[in-house]
């Protein structure tokens, strides 16, 4: 029989998992003010959705977006593997459950759902750097027993044999219309938000890998490939968001003050954008932040290699 908290015990529960959570959060660097001392519509919004788990007495299940594969640009990262920044966000991810278990006992879980199968045709990334990336990922949740983490990908969800049969049907099923992504983008200040870091990423990306195109054209380029990384990437929300009912919803990106999606901060960077599969770990001492590889190079710091793969960057003033 399934035990259950106490009535008076369910509000001070939520309160402590909720600021936990919030404490970390990604946000938008004029989101200084928005935080659970002022009870904004964020922890009003995650409060709710922590109490269904809490009043059951049930594992509380957040559904994570994420890890999908590298970059291609080497100005930014150091390689089609996964590196330190991936293994210091996991070892992260699985101490915040650790700590909510602390405090509930029934603890937490986070289903990593790798969406980088479902885009990586429009970045240039092949399917077999996106599954030697997705399987390493795997391996570390497991060699490291980060038991409060799980993976769910793309073909988890499909029984085909051809991965662009997957992505079609996704968007077939899954996704809404370029022009219904457009309109939004032109509602909705956090669709304009979205899309704006993501069209920065890609004309990046771009710039580096078509040095005959003008900047110009890299940017029409980069803005059509930005409507249908969205147009996938929301097709993906909601196949999971149908699969994991329920689940709390989390993203590496900042999110808006009350959003449906709760920002979760993986490793700190002076970019609110930045991720581990966008960048390389500069470490300075004892602390890791997350930079674009050729800043790290700029700034005098020495790659680093285990196993003859490339590790992480290292800075010694």
């Amino acid at each position: 029989m399934k035990s259950r908290i106490r009535e008076d015990m369910i509000h001070a529960t939520v309160e402590q998992i909720t600021c936990l959570l919030l404490e970390n959060r990604r946000k938008f660097l004029d989101q200084d003010q928005c935080n659970y001392d002022h009870f904004c519509d964020c922890s009003i919004s995650l409060e709710k959705k922590v109490k269904n788990f809490i009043q059951g007495y049930d594992k509380i299940i957040f559904i994570l977006p994420a890890f999908p594969a590298k970059s291609t640009n080497a100005e930014k990262t150091a390689g089609y593997l996964p590196d330190f920044g991936e293994k210091l966000s996991l070892y992260h991810l699985n101490k915040i459950c650790n700590e909510i278990k602390s405090i509930y006992p029934p603890g937490a879980q986070i289903i990593i759902c790798s969406d980088g199968r479902v885009f990586n045709d429009l970045l240039n990334i092949s399917d077999e750097k996106v599954t030697a990336y997705i399987q390493d990922i795997a391996h570390i949740i497991k060699s490291r027993q980060l038991t409060n983490l799980l993976t769910y990908n793309l073909e988890d969800f499909y029984q085909k044999d051809s991965y662009d049969e997957m992505r079609s049907d996704l968007q077939q099923h899954f996704g809404d219309s370029i022009e219904i992504i457009a309109s939004n983008i032109k509602a909705h200040e956090k669709d304009l938000r979205l899309f704006n870091g993501i069209h920065r990423f890609i004309y990046e990306d771009l710039r580096y890998t078509n040095t005959l195109l003008s900047k110009n054209k890299l940017r029409i380029a980069s803005k059509t490939i930005a409507y249908q990384v969205i147009q996938r990437s929301n097709a993906w929300s909601n196949l999971i968001s149908n699969t994991f009912k329920g689940a709390i919803r989390l993203s590496i990106h900042p999110q808006m003050c009350g959003s449906e999606k709760f920002g979760i901060m993986l490793l700190q960077s002076d970019n609110v954008w930045v991720t581990p599969w966008h960048s390389v770990v500069l470490q300075i001492g004892n602390d890791y932040r997350l930079v674009k590889h050729k800043v790290a190079k700029a700034l005098g710091a020495k790659p680093v290699f285990v196993n003859e793969r490339f590790f992480t960057t290292l800075y010694k003033d």
